[in-house]
């Protein structure tokens, strides 16, 4: 129980018993007026407070209650006694305890109520596939007796695999070789070391005319092909790599405004309107010229 402070605060203490006190002044006269005895005020080192009375070190006390010293530092503030804080501090791990138990969803299966939980371990399906497909709304019979997904098989060593259990036998990453894969590449080729350096992120690859696995970021780079223009001409266009570097790039179609060579994109940017406005007006007849002069005057 913390002591009653005096009602005229100390502001000063004997020069005997500061010289010999192991903490500052201020912290020595604020433990004097919060009614601590003179002898343990100054021999107590400092993140010392009262509880009951009696010397606590803070990191001790912080860590029977089970809080940080900052948080606990915090609750208790400027008070010398540390008695109010551990009720503040109990209460608040009281309500934070309390568990609001939200009512388990009941679901019909052949004249059965069940929980998810207990309908997966019936059926013997994954209470993550069940739950999944109850969310999206699949009728329950739907749900539980639907065929799971089938991972495609991949032929390796003679034997009809997933690319999960490739991954098992070998010791290759899962993920790296599903995106190898997942680029076009045989389980043969993505299984190979001696491109195990490139990203699994965010890059495609192919062959180059060598019969060598390339990026198409490198392809690109290599034979000044923009990236984009590439990408949509292999992924998109399904064209061969022959194909796709050797097609010249289309040339935008060139206007002549007031004197000026420029295309679609440089008259969007001067009238503030998008290309659909300028093909539109285009295909009405007018004149770059024309459609120029109608925004800009």
């Amino acid at each position: 129980m913390k002591k009653a402070k005096t009602n005229s605060p100390i502001t000063e203490v004997d020069d005997a018993l500061l010289k010999k006190a192991k903490v500052g002044k201020n912290t020595l006269l604020a433990r004097l007026n919060a009614g601590w005895p003179a002898e343990e005020a100054a021999r107590l080192p400092a993140s010392t407070v009262l509880v009951k009375n009696k010397p606590c070190k803070v990191d001790d006390l912080a860590r029977e209650l089970g809080v940080t010293k900052r948080h606990l530092v915090k609750t208790i503030g400027n008070d010398m006694h540390a008695d109010h804080a551990i009720e503040v501090v109990t209460a608040e791990q009281a309500r934070t305890k309390q568990k609001v138990l939200r009512p388990r969803k009941a679901i019909l299966y052949k004249g059965k109520t069940w929980t998810i939980a207990e309908l997966a371990r019936h059926t013997g399906i994954k209470y993550i596939t069940l739950s999944m497909r109850l969310r999206k709304g699949w009728p329950v019979e739907k749900a539980i007796e639907a065929p799971l997904r089938e991972w495609p098989k991949y032929d390796f060593k003679g034997r009809q695999m997933t690319i999960a259990e490739i991954a098992n036998e070998t010791g290759v990453s899962r993920g790296l070789l599903s995106a190898r894969v997942a680029r076009g590449m045989s389980v043969e080729d993505a299984l190979r070391d001696d491109i195990s350096d490139v990203s699994t992120k965010g890059t495609r690859m192919v062959r180059d005319t060598d019969g060598n696995w390339i990026t198409v970021m490198e392809l690109s780079k290599r034979t000044g092909v923009p990236y984009v223009l590439l990408t949509r001409r292999l992924f998109r266009d399904k064209m061969t790599v022959e194909q796709a570097i050797s097609m010249p790039e289309h040339k935008r179609k060139v206007y002549t405004v007031k004197g000026k060579r420029v295309t679609v994109l440089d008259v969007t940017k001067m009238i503030n309107r998008c290309t659909g406005t300028v093909y539109l007006h285009l295909r009405e007849g007018m004149t770059m010229d024309e459609i120029v002069d109608k925004y800009l005057g």
